[in-house]
């Protein structure tokens, strides 16, 4: 087990998810005999820099943790373009009906999400391929934050 995976069950939070890999490249760095001290440093610095930026826009567009999560990895694949906002707002609302309290346990709701999920994924254009990643990492991020 690895520091990403005691994070996602104590912190859920998206903007955390997103640096995860990087400070397990900074604790690696750490542990191995030559260290670099200053390069230890300057990697955890950039991490606090880009987590304080995260949380920021975050509240400035006043997302939740849910829609954040699913923007985060909407704009991993296409960019940061103002329109992903509205498409998750709309996603997100979509997906209300089926995010009750224990949604995940009951396979009708999840398959009402995921049915939601693909119908939104569809509109990109993408390859069968590129849907199903897409799929699987907005279905997490709806798993992780709904309800």
């Amino acid at each position: 087990r690895g520091v990403g995976d005691v994070y996602k069950r104590q912190h859920k939070n998206p903007v955390y998810e997103r640096v995860v890999d990087k400070v397990e490249r900074i604790i690696k760095m750490w542990k191995e005999k030559n260290k670099d001290f200053e390069k230890i440093y300057e990697e955890g610095v950039r991490v606090w820099k880009e987590i304080q930026e995260l949380n920021k826009r975050q509240k400035e567009i006043g997302l939740s943790k849910l829609e954040y999560s699913i923007l985060l990895n909407l704009e991993e694949k296409f960019g940061k373009k103002s329109e992903l906002i509205k498409d998750v707002k709309e996603l997100v609302n979509k997906l209300k009906p089926y995010t009750f309290p224990n949604w995940i346990v009951q396979q009708t709701a999840r398959k009402n999400v995921g049915r939601e999920i693909r119908r939104f994924i569809w509109k990109y254009g993408l390859t069968a391929e590129e849907r199903e990643k897409l799929y699987k990492k907005l279905m997490e991020s709806v798993e992780n934050y709904a309800s």
